[in-house]
Formats: structure tokens, C-alpha cells, sequence
């Protein structure tokens, strides 16, 4: 039957031909059959995961604190193809290509199936940086051990083949929470008293250095977090220093998602008359302030993509010979740093 081929095969699809490095099916010992709520809520799990890890890395990439907006992770929904009954990696082909992030989160989570395959999720998960994110992800692959049961998950990737099922994996430790981490916020108090003001409040920290107040900086230290993720201390600090700007390898909106040539840098400062984070870049004439962080780092994204949109349509339609020569440069340098795989 269509309908559970669809339910139990994963074929991602890139730039509108069959990506064949990527291949799950599931299977089981006897005759064979896979009842239909396994196969389908294995699909479900695979969905959770897939969004996860593409949560994380546009999270790592544009230095988020909080959660990435719901509006940027429909890039990475799978959809069932209604005409092949098999399931494609977007309906949408914008964002699609070798270098996109839809790309990258799917080698990703083969690359992740590989390594828990029979060993420690938390071996495995010691590349995410940020405790949150690595939370997520091994609550998801619990999920995904819990419905396969006695089954298994079988997948490929460019001719290399591999299996996961509950027999050797080893799900770690459970959540935690307190974690090494970072945290980025403005030093307020004074010594025996300090606070890391952050986008959603200020949290105590446990500090004695010698970093001035009112000014942009990060904390690695021992994140102390709530039930529902967020940071509500920080302690045992192991480093502390200025953040004078972000640098980002990759320009990502709603809509967009750019692969860079050479890194975009936006300065930082904070305004503590007007409580307002400043984030500018002096070449691309750029220059925004908002009350939270993470809301003047999408800002500044949404500005790049709006400028690059006006340039790249402008070698089309012609509209170029109306700029004027700053205009002109400013066209040049956004369209030689925005890496085009169209």
C-alpha cells in the first residue's frame, strides 16, 4: 500500500532529484511487517530530531540566547510526496541546495544516528556546545529509542549503511540542570553583588573580576537553569570578557538563508541611558538598536537579506544604471559576499 511506504520510507530530495545519500527505512525480524503507528511515529521522531538539530545550529550561528522564532524552523518540516507516497526533505525549493542549512541538518542527523549506533549519547552529543540544545536532542533520540521497541531504524548515506535499535545504545545520563555554558549580558552591581542582565531578565552571577559595568559581555561558567530552559544563574566562572562585535558565517531570515564567502561582522554596543542593545556595520551602512539582544541580531540578519534581495533582483531587471556610485560598491560587495548555489 502507498500509504505505508510513505509511513516507513525517508527519501530526502534535493534540488527536486532524489538525494540518494539519504535513506531510512524501518524493519523487523519474523515475517516482516512494521505496524503502522511504529513506522509512523518513528517518522514523527525523526521530524522532532531533524527540527532540533536545525534548531541548534541556527541558534549557534546567529549567538541566540533564547529559543530560535517557530517562523525560521518550517524550513526543516518534512513533507509526504503526494505522487510518489514517499516523504521529501521541503515543499519549498528556497531553501534547498548544497549549501543550505536544510542540507547541512540532514547530514547532520546521519552523522549523529552513526555515532549513537551502539554507544553513549552523551559521547555523541559532546559536540553541542550549548547545554539546551544537547537536552533537546538526547531527549529526542530517547524518544525515537522508546518507539522503536524491538525494531529497527536502518539508514544509508552515500553508499555507507548503518542500523539503530535499543540493543547496545547507552542513553546517558538524563537531564541535567546545571552545565558549562555561556551567557552573554550587561554587568550590573557591584563586587559581593553582581547581575547578568540578559534578554530575559537579570540573573545573579557569581563574579570577581575586573570587567567594567554597563558593557556588552560573554560568561562561561556553571549555567544554572530552569525547567523550562532558561538561565536563572550563573556561577563558578571560568572566563569573562568584552563582546565588542558578532561575527557570522551565514546571513538567515525567515525566508532566507545565505551562505557567506567571508564572515559579516556587526559591532556591539549598549546604550544604558536608553537600556537599548546598538548592533552596526559601517561598510554596509547598518546601524539598529532594540531592547533585547536576540531581537537586534534578527534585525540585523532581515536587513542583510532585504539588501541583498534589492541587488540580486537588480541584476535582472536592470535597475542597477539608477544607483548611485556608493550604491553601486555597496551592490558589489553584498553580491561578491553572498555565496550563490541558485
Amino acid at each position: 500500500m502507498p500509504v505505508s511506504r510513505g509511513l516507513n520510507t525517508l527519501n530526502a530530495i534535493r534540488n527536486g532529484e532524489k538525494m540518494g545519500a539519504f535513506y531510512i527505512s524501518v524493519s523487523a525480524g519474523g515475517d516482516g511487517r512494521v505496524p503502522i503507528d511504529v513506522a509512523g511515529g518513528v517518522m514523527m521522531n525523526i521530524q522532532r530530531l531533524l527540527t532540533d538539530i536545525g534548531r541548534c545550529s541556527v541558534k549557534r550561528m546567529l549567538s541566540l540566547q533564547g529559543d530560535v522564532p517557530k517562523e525560521m524552523l518550517f524550513r526543516f518540516t518534512l513533507y509526504i510526496n503526494d505522487s510518489q507516497s514517499t516523504i521529501s526533505s521541503s515543499a519549498d525549493m528556497k531553501f534547498e541546495g548544497p549549501e543550505s542549512l536544510l542540507n547541512e541538518a540532514l547530514a547532520d542527523l546521519f552523522s549523529l544516528l552513526e555515532r549513537v549506533s551502539g554507544g553513549s549519547f552523551d559521547e555523541a552529543l559532546a559536540i553541542y556546545n550549548d547545554p539546551r540544545c544537547r537536552t533537546s536532542i538526547q531527549n529526542d533520540l530517547r524518544s525515537l529509542l522508546d518507539g522503536l521497541g524491538d525494531f529497527v531504524l536502518n539508514y544509508s548515506a552515500d553508499g555507507k549503511e548503518g542500523s539503530f535499535s535499543a540493543a547496545g545504545a547507552d542513553p546517558g545520563r538524563g537531564d541535567e540542570c546545571i552545565f558549562l555554558g555561556d551567557a552573554i549580558g550587561i554587568l550590573r552591581g557591584s563586587e559581593g553583588e553582581m547581575f547578568l542582565e540578559m534578554d530575559e531578565g537579570s540573573v545573579p552571577l557569581e563574579y570577581e573580576g575586573d570587567l567594567p559595568a554597563d558593557k556588552p559581555c560573554v560568561i562561561n561558567g556553571r549555567l544554572f537553569l530552569s525547567d523550562g530552559g532558561e538561565i536563572e544563574k550563573v556561577a563558578e566562572v571560568r572566563a569573562a570578557e568584552g563582546l565588542p562585535c558578532l561575527s557570522f558565517d551565514r546571513i538567515i531570515s525567515v525566508d532566507k538563508d545565505l551562505a557567506l564567502r567571508s564572515p559579516i561582522v556587526a559591532d556591539i554596543d549598549y546604550d544604558k541611558e536608553r537600556k537599548l542593545w546598538i548592533l552596526s556595520n559601517t561598510p554596509l551602512g547598518i546601524s539598529l538598536s532594540k531592547e533585547r539582544l536576540d531581537d537586534a541580531i534578527l534585525e540585523f540578519h532581515d536587513h542583510i537579506v532585504f539588501m541583498w534581495e534589492v541587488y540580486d533582483e537588480s541584476s535582472n531587471d536592470g535597475s542597477e544604471d539608477d544607483f548611485s556610485e556608493d550604491e553601486m560598491q555597496l551592490r558589489e560587495y553584498i553580491l561578491s559576499v553572498v555565496k550563490d548555489d541558485r
